[in-house]
């Protein structure tokens, strides 16, 4: 009797732990709870990141300009919207997958915390946050997305509240980004961070690496240093001046991704990151990165060197 009563009491807490602790999400299934903001248009519901699909969501650090070139925090604000109009609301976030993308995209529906139904006659979350004029239509968005994207515009809503604001989304606004028949941009690359170069003014994510955000910090030896500023300056180191030619690869949520090297050089700036140790391959968008990465971290090269948070995990808040 008592060796059952003790089974009981550990298999009561273990099976709590597991409950709150393990993700509901199975592959199919919507994932119903509590929403957290992050940036970029991603929610943690329920133990799972989601990107809100058909919007293009803002970071916190994000600007807009207004009309007299007047640059304000329109991505804090933003951000702060959709904390403040989730907050205390449960939502059921129905799954969305795009082949080639392994990110989990979700369309979300407040429910009701008593009986779980989706609140009657509501738009979603994706549409709401649109309709507020804090976010914008992804450029592959339904046409009712577009369509609430441009009456907010006209009711001077949000951040068009003070004028007519270019939301700079790494580097784009919320205008389409017209690629060149050709496909290549060649000329002389500004280094924003260890992740994007500027070229003529149009603004490229490289393809197949993840390096630190320019507010990472990371660990060595038991210090702190700034791992996103070391990244960005050794992207600078790589490049030299050299006229730099980008071809795109694709572009996803209003973020152009290309594949960038040094005039003449072999190799691409995001694999000499990756080599080098200022980058980890970027699992969700390529695969061909990896074994640099894994090199690299035997090698202790660069930020194998010290304790470090993955930039994705980063963003997200985790920390070591």
């Amino acid at each position: 009797m008592m060796k059952r009563i003790l089974s009981l009491v550990i298999a009561f807490p273990v099976a709590m732990i597991l409950y709150f602790v393990t993700p509901a999400y199975v592959l199919g299934e919507d994932i119903e709870g509590d929403v957290r903001v992050f940036g970029g248009g991603v929610v943690w519901v329920r133990g799972h990141w989601l990107h809100l699909s058909g919007i293009s969501g803002p970071y916190d650090h994000d600007l807009c300009d207004s009309s007299e070139n007047i640059h304000w925090q329109c991505g804090l604000a933003a951000m702060a919207w959709l904390a403040d109009f989730t907050s205390g609301k449960r939502f059921s976030c129905a799954n969305e997958y795009f082949e080639g993308d392994r990110r989990r995209w979700a369309t979300c529906f407040e429910v009701d915390r008593e009986s779980g139904n989706v609140l009657p006659d509501t738009p979603s979350l994706n549409r709401l946050w649109i309709q507020s004029g804090w976010a914008v239509a992804a450029s592959w968005a339904s046409d009712e997305f577009k369509n609430d994207e441009a009456i907010a515009r006209q009711s001077s809503l949000g951040m068009w509240s003070i004028g007519n604001p270019l939301w700079k989304v790494l580097g784009h606004n919320s205008e389409r980004v017209a690629l060149p028949s050709n496909n290549l941009l060649v000329g002389v690359a500004k280094v924003i961070n260890g992740n994007i170069v500027e070229i003529n003014g149009t603004r490229l994510r490289l393809y197949g690496s993840d390096a630190p955000d320019l507010t990472q910090r990371c660990r060595f030896t038991g210090a702190i240093f700034e791992c996103g500023f070391y990244a960005k300056s050794h992207l600078a180191n790589v490049i030299k001046g050299k006229k730099v030619v980008c071809e795109y690869k694709t572009y996803l949520v209003d973020t152009l991704y290309a594949s960038c090297r040094g005039e003449g050089d072999g190799v691409t700036l995001a694999a000499k990151m990756v080599t080098d140790g200022w980058a980890v391959a970027d699992r969700p968008m390529t695969d061909a990165l990896v074994d640099l990465e894994l090199e690299a971290r035997r090698e202790k090269r660069g930020l194998w060197l010290s304790t470090f948070a993955l930039p994705a995990q980063w963003r997200f808040g985790k920390r070591q």
